[in-house]
């Protein structure tokens, strides 16, 4: 899959709410105190459109990024296999 359409797939599961609480766990992360476990249940709609707009980074097991806060920006890790492991705003 090209990084172009993982990119879309990842907004669409987003969008969708398709991603099985990602949607939540970003719009709730800026909230949750370090080291709290993650949010889980359905998504909210206010919850998904908190991500509409949201630049996507995907970021991948080995690659560099940067560690600059982004507001407009959603950081989706990804293990090998293209499973996401977290997700934060910022």
């Amino acid at each position: 899959m090209s990084t172009e359409s993982s990119r879309r797939h990842l907004l669409g599961l987003a969008v969708a709410g398709a991603a099985g609480g990602l949607a939540a766990a970003c719009a709730r992360s800026q909230a949750a105190a370090p080291g709290a476990a993650e949010p889980e249940g359905p998504v909210s709609q206010a919850e998904l459109d908190k991500l509409k707009g949201l630049m996507l980074r995907t970021v991948r097991p080995g690659e560099a990024v940067t560690m600059d806060y982004r507001a407009d920006r959603l950081t989706v890790e990804v293990d090998a296999q293209g499973k996401i492991l977290r997700a934060s705003i910022g």
